[in-house]
């Protein structure tokens, strides 16, 4: 039997007497999830009843954990595109296997083609400044 997306749900329940949490899910996704800690770790997760499209997991009260949403000020944002940006000038030019794909093979054959354009002038014009900064937009 296959739900739909909206009774596909998941249910944490505890309460402040009990050490031990109740989940409940008829999600795949959080089921697999479930199953894979359940397996890692036997003595902090058990599965406790399996029906044909759900199943409830019990497990310790403190490793349900709610998180704040992350918040990223202007500056370290700003900080960490310049950080990839020098990665990828150190990674381009030598066809590192970290960096790949299509659109990374273009960028590369663009900036080389304004090297090959540059040669001639002084180090660093702004011109060539320029080129360099749009190119890796």
């Amino acid at each position: 039997m296959k739900l739909t997306k909206y009774e596909q749900e998941t249910i944490i329940n505890f309460n402040n007497d009990e050490q031990e949490a109740s989940i409940y899910t008829a999600s795949p996704q959080m089921m697999r999830k479930l199953d894979a800690l359940a397996a890692a770790y036997p003595e902090h997760y058990q599965v406790v009843e399996q029906t044909e499209v759900s199943k409830t997991y019990s497990c310790e009260k403190h490793l349900i954990n709610l998180r704040k949403p992350r918040k990223v000020n202007e500056e370290h944002s700003q900080w960490a595109r310049q950080r990839m940006r020098e990665i990828y000038e150190r990674t381009a030019h030598r066809g590192d296997s970290s960096v790949s794909g299509r659109k990374l093979s273009v960028k590369i054959r663009k900036l080389r083609k304004i090297e090959n354009q540059m040669a001639g002038e002084r180090l660093w014009t702004w011109k060539r400044f320029r080129l360099f900064f749009y190119a890796i937009k």
